[in-house]
């Protein structure tokens, strides 16, 4: 049976020398959370410019029993979740929970949803869903996710645009500016 989660660990994701982060979110599943962001070396740009200039984010989670269908295969309509995990995850490690956007007035609401499943996960497997904003946010903003397994292979593709929206009037608004700020070292001219 299907539920809400409950507690789960994961092994820590490690940043720097040997210091691991943790996080946990309010539904009481425990995630490790790490940022990545690629540096510009001594010999200048990587060969993948573009890789210079967007916010990359990783977290980890383990697929529980009651995630599971018959076949033992993560049930397809969970990985929602686990891109809201993402997602959230990643707006929180650069300053902004959901809960500071919406206290701030701006709504985010799920334009779409697209996802391309490439391999299952399995029961007790551990899996990192990398989160990716591409592109400075305007009136909206696009996630695209990878989720991986252990052996880094790519289970599944996701992307997801989100609408910024005032709360009161119930119309699209621009992203918030202290957003842009936060996100704008991410996107720096190469």
């Amino acid at each position: 049976m299907r539920g809400r989660r409950g507690p789960n660990t994961c092994r820590p994701l490690v940043m720097g020398p040997g210091v691991p982060l943790h996080g946990k979110v309010s539904s009481g599943l425990a995630i490790v959370v790490r940022i990545t962001r690629k540096v510009r070396g001594p010999d200048g740009p990587s060969q993948a410019p573009y890789l210079d200039r967007m916010f990359e984010h990783r977290c980890q989670l383990r697929v529980r029993y009651g995630e599971t269908d018959r076949m033992g295969y993560l049930y397809y309509g969970d990985y929602a979740e686990y891109l809201e995990v993402g997602r959230v995850e990643a707006l929180r490690s650069l300053g902004f929970p959901y809960r500071r956007i919406e206290d701030e007035g701006v709504l985010l609401p799920v334009r779409d949803l697209h996802v391309r499943y490439h391999a299952p996960a399995h029961y007790d497997d551990l899996l990192t869903v990398v989160t990716r904003i591409r592109e400075r946010p305007a009136a909206r903003i696009i996630f695209d996710y990878e989720v991986r397994d252990e052996r880094g292979e790519l289970l599944t593709e996701a992307s997801t645009t989100l609408v910024f929206v005032d709360k009161l009037t119930g119309r699209p608004r621009r992203a918030p500016e202290d957003l842009l700020a936060a996100l704008a070292p991410h996107f720096a001219s190469v």
